[in-house]
């Protein structure tokens, strides 16, 4: 039934917004603040992408690849972080990505897998690309999107040069 679909879109939001909000706080909120400020911004971009990429370390299917992705991952928000000095940016990246990624069109998020879902799907072709079972982040379409994204970032920040 339409409400049974509709109560767990909106747990999953607030799921996914808690989390995007926790991982976001502690990563760009502390540690790239903190890093940027007792080293220098190149560093806090490297270390606070890369602890936030190894804080996912016991997720299942956790692998190279998705250190990988994750880590541009976490530089992709780093980055929305950098341009506007806000942390909304980075938060809002973070929901909508698992929330679409997962509620929306039904990958695993970060390995995890049976959480409601608007789309059941099946993942064909090249896990390198896809991510197989930990879910896009995994895999080379990260780094496409993370791309794609940067280059919005920098488009729509741009007035604060």
């Amino acid at each position: 039934p339409l409400t049974t679909v509709l109560s767990g879109v909106v747990i999953m939001l607030l799921i996914y917004g808690m989390t995007a909000w926790s991982e976001e706080l502690q990563a760009r909120g502390y540690w790239l603040q903190h890093l940027e400020e007792g080293l220098n911004l190149p560093w806090a971009f490297i270390l606070s992408s890369l602890f936030f990429s190894l804080f996912h370390f016991a997720n299942p299917g956790f692998s190279g690849m998705a250190l990988l992705g994750l880590f541009v991952g976490g530089f992709d928000v780093a980055y929305g972080y950098i341009r506007t000095r806000r942390l909304w940016l980075p938060i809002g990246l973070h929901l909508g990505w698992n929330f679409f990624e997962g509620t929306v069109f039904g990958f695993q998020v970060s390995g995890v897998e049976g959480m409601p879902r608007l789309v059941l799907q099946r993942v064909y072709g090249l896990e390198l690309w896809t991510g197989g079972s930990f879910g896009p982040e995994a895999g080379m379409l990260m780094i496409v999107a993370v791309g794609v994204n940067i280059g919005l970032i920098y488009f729509y920040s741009r007035s604060s040069d």
